[in-house]
């Protein structure tokens, strides 16, 4: 992907390829934002200055969000990181996102791009033994106050969690590019860990 600079007078100055991260952000009714992390060369020193004009090509966000399960939970082609019982599905939510990402949680990230575009996540539990329903969401405004004084807190309940559950991990060590050695660790397996090189 590429990141297109343009003067203020419209005119293109370049683009930016070497980059590490990009987050667009949209808001309805708020400026929007966007987060660039950007190698230091010489041309993107030039190029990323304040004044100049950014422009990219972006993907639906709900598009990137199937993406990301597919590929690391629902049908991933590392057997211990496929979860079954789970589905992902989600309209169109006009939502423009592009980012990049790698080695790091699945649910963050996730939910780390939810945030930023303040859309929502759920989960559909189906008691008939159907799969888990995963899918984004839109949502309004609401306020709801629960207190003891408003007489609406009958009980309260001890919750465990498993919320920083992990199924597999990989772990990069010394070196760079093909050297660097990784070790992936499966949990649920009961095997022991693989070395070699990062999944492509």
């Amino acid at each position: 992907m590429e990141i297109y600079i343009f003067r203020r007078d419209r005119s293109l100055l370049g683009a930016v390829e070497a980059f590490e991260y990009l987050r667009w952000t949209r808001r309805y009714s708020h400026c929007g934002s966007f987060e660039l992390k950007a190698i230091a060369t010489p041309e993107n020193t030039e190029l990323l200055r304040l004044g100049h004009y950014l422009w990219n090509m972006a993907g639906d966000l709900s598009e990137c969000v199937e993406q990301l399960m597919n590929n690391h939970l629902i049908a991933s082609k590392d057997p211990a990181r496929h979860i079954p019982g789970i589905i992902f599905s989600s309209p169109t939510l006009d939502v423009p996102i592009r980012t990049q990402t790698s080695h790091r949680n699945l649910l963050d990230v996730v939910t780390g791009l939810c945030d930023a575009s303040e859309v929502g996540l759920k989960t559909v539990f189906d008691p008939n033994g159907g799969p888990l329903h995963v899918c984004l969401y839109l949502g309004g405004v609401t306020q709801a106050v629960f207190s003891k004084e408003y007489e609406n807190v009958i009980d309260q309940v001890y919750t465990t969690s498993l919320l920083d559950y992990a199924n597999t991990a990989l772990i990069g060590g010394e070196g760079e590019g093909s050297e660097r050695i990784f070790v992936d660790i499966a949990g649920d397996s009961g095997e022991g860990p693989h070395f070699g090189n990062p999944p492509q």
